[in-house]
């Protein structure tokens, strides 16, 4: 799986920091 790229509320998460910010948002 590649690294794709993750609209936020900011617009710019990536990779990582995109997977980690979904797997928040789902957590609350």
């Amino acid at each position: 799986m590649k690294e794709i790229q993750h609209e936020g509320p900011d617009g710019f998460y990536k990779g990582e920091i995109a997977r980690d910010i979904k797997r928040n948002q789902i957590s609350t």
